[in-house]
């Protein structure tokens, strides 16, 4: 393996994602969730566990116009090209 040397190939990547939103309380509280699947389908890897998968479910609720307070979980699986990604978000946003 030569580090200096450039490899020249096409490259190209296939996905797709559903996701859904419903407020439970309308204009205040929402639960939401988004499912996507991304393949690595160039010509410059082996086509073997090179797909990554992404599961996303979160909650949400409107103080007012201006502030959101929203927790969110993820867990993303990248196969055997990367470490796996699972956490707990949580996030106050206030617009000013």
């Amino acid at each position: 393996f030569d580090s200096n040397s450039v490899i020249k190939g096409d490259t190209s990547v296939e996905y797709w994602t559903v996701e859904a939103q419903h407020y439970v309380i309308p204009g205040k509280f929402y639960v939401a969730a988004r499912y996507a699947e991304a393949e690595n389908t160039s010509d410059l890897i082996a086509q073997t566990d090179n797909t990554v998968e992404r599961l996303q479910v979160a909650a949400g609720y409107w103080f007012n116009d201006k502030t959101l307070l929203k927790i969110e979980y993820v867990d993303q699986d990248e196969g055997i090209n990367s470490g796996d990604l699972r956490r707990v978000r949580y996030e106050r946003n206030s617009c000013r």
